[in-house]
């Protein structure tokens, strides 16, 4: 799951809508007591915070776990919630941004997944126990994209022809009942 890119998961919600049509992942165990999971998750003050130049997308969405979503994709137990964005954030703008309400909680800085982010990607990841399961608090912010839209026929203009595709932010606090302890990194 820690690879696994808020991005990604926000992309299965409209699948996860109809979870429950959807057969469960055999195998698959939900964390304890999941529906009082999802509502401490859903209590948590990082919903409330509101960036600058950002336009909320929607609720926080619940998402139960062992959905079967595709051949490989199982949902896990998490709330989520998207913004769209006017304007890049970097890492110290998103840690201003959300620091008072992290704080609130008590939420432990954690190591995001090795490996490169995409140019203008900034991840920040937290921990902490809720409810004896270790959960991780992912803010994740994608940036403004530029790009040229001219076709690539022989009538393709010179100049240049962009569009501008808004940049996000993404949160996402997921139950990881695997690793038994913040400091335990194994997925």
């Amino acid at each position: 799951m820690r690879a696994l890119s808020v991005v990604m998961v926000l992309a299965l919600l409209p699948a996860v809508a109809a979870c429950e049509s959807t057969p469960r992942a055999p195998g698959c165990v939900p964390p304890p007591h999941e529906d009082g999971l999802l509502d401490e998750y859903a209590r948590d003050p990082v919903w409330i915070v509101q960036p600058d130049g950002a336009t909320r997308v929607g609720r926080p969405k619940r998402i139960k776990a062992c959905a079967q979503m595709s051949r490989e994709d199982v949902s896990w137990t998490s709330v989520t919630l998207q913004f769209q964005l006017s304007r890049d954030y970097d890492a110290a703008a998103l840690r201003r941004t959300y620091e008072p309400a992290v704080r609130k909680q008590d939420w432990l800085v954690d190591e995001p997944p090795p490996g490169p982010m995409p140019p203008g990607h900034v991840l920040l990841q937290y921990c902490r126990r809720v409810q004896d399961v270790t959960s991780v608090l992912a803010i994740e912010s994608q940036p403004v994209r530029r790009m040229d839209v001219r076709p690539s026929d022989g009538d393709r203009p010179t100049a240049p022809v962009w569009q501008e595709e808004p940049g996000g932010i993404y949160l996402t606090i997921t139950a990881e009942p695997s690793r038994r302890s913040c400091q335990d990194t194994t997925p």
